[in-house]
């Protein structure tokens, strides 16, 4: 999200970002016992003060951003972004010389926690200001012809010759005709040990519930022949919301 304020020709500026308004309409703040990431940038060019602000969504519990099955719905999010907006903006305070700026223009969007857009303050505004495409293209890697004439949707089909047909050769390609940079996979055990033995995986989201089923055996967390080598993990950050645990890891190396 991102804010932009007029400011006075001469002055110190300070930021504060005071968390807990955020929640003041929600009652379940306490379901949150560790602190939440939150990243921003506040850069001066002239008379004007421009802050871009990167926030977990479940900070906005009060806004209830619509929802489409498990997703949330970004094409009809524009009245939730709003509110949403306006939440950030009285729980952020920019002042100059004691006096508090007002934002003169505000936006915001919706982005995967996995989007590293947020390095850097150019990318990180940039992002924000590109609008969200309602509509995906479908992208599709086949070994044989596929025929997609009924297709409603936008699909793209690449097909590929059988000893070529690996993930490295997809994400490359994605890579270089579409511009990707990362990309989030919700798979199951199959494609996650296909990943690993490409050495294709950088980050592992990881959500463990409290839940015991009892008997049986569970399937694995990945599938396929063992790695060469044990892999290391490093805890990137770990939230608690109702006894759930959400963790992100980064593999080392």
């Amino acid at each position: 999200m991102r804010l932009s304020a007029l400011r006075g020709r001469f002055g110190a500026l300070r930021f504060l970002l005071a968390l807990p308004l955020l929640f003041a309409a929600a009652a379940w703040a306490h379901e949150f016992t560790l602190e939440a990431l939150v990243s921003a940038f506040l850069k001066v060019e002239g008379r004007e003060a421009h802050l871009v602000v990167r926030a977990p969504l479940y900070l906005f519990k009060a806004v209830r951003f619509p929802v489409r099955g498990v997703e949330v719905d970004v094409e009809h999010s524009g009245d939730a972004m709003h509110r949403a907006l306006a939440a950030l903006q009285a729980a952020v305070v920019v002042t100059e010389n004691g006096r508090r700026l007002q934002a003169s223009t505000a936006s915001g969007r919706l982005a995967l926690p996995s989007d590293r857009s947020f390095d850097v303050y150019e990318r990180a505004a940039a992002h924000v200001a590109a609008p969200v495409e309602p509509d995906t293209r479908i992208v599709v890697f086949t070994a044989a012809a596929l025929d997609t004439s009924k297709c409603r949707a936008d699909v793209e089909v690449v097909e590929l010759d059988r000893g070529e047909f690996t993930l490295t050769t997809a994400l490359r390609h994605l890579r270089e005709h579409h511009q990707v940079r990362t990309l989030l996979c919700e798979g199951g055990p199959t494609l996650l040990g296909a990943l690993l033995q490409e050495s294709l995986v950088h980050e592992l989201f990881l959500t463990l519930a409290p839940k015991l089923t009892g008997g049986g055996t569970g399937p694995p967390l990945s599938s396929g022949p063992e790695l060469a080598e044990l892999q290391q993990l490093q805890l990137q950050w770990l939230l608690e919301r109702a006894g759930s645990l959400y963790l992100r890891y980064a593999l080392a190396g």
